[in-house]
């Protein structure tokens, strides 16, 4: 599944994948709120990104051990995360 995104030449198709470069390096070694690191990941971006999309994501890295989280992560506001080495 990818995304579809609005640039400057118009709609584009991304992989779902895109912003993980991007969530990984917004998130510290010593944990830091959820909300945090998805409000870093969104202001990086080239164009704009909702934070359900980069939550769904974050999700994903969590559930494949790539990123460490303490507290539930669907819930957003209430979790901290962490980098894990790779």
């Amino acid at each position: 599944m990818g995304l579809r995104v609005v640039t400057t030449a118009g709609l584009a198709s991304v992989d779902e994948d895109f912003c993980d470069k991007a969530l990984l390096e917004h998130i510290p070694v010593e944990p830091t709120p959820m909300t945090r690191a998805i409000a870093d990941a969104m202001v990086s971006q080239p164009f704009p990104i909702s934070d359900y999309v980069i939550h769904r994501r974050l999700i994903d890295l969590i559930r494949a051990g790539r990123v460490a989280v303490d507290g539930d992560p669907m819930l957003m506001g209430e979790s901290r995360l962490s980098g894990v080495a790779q």
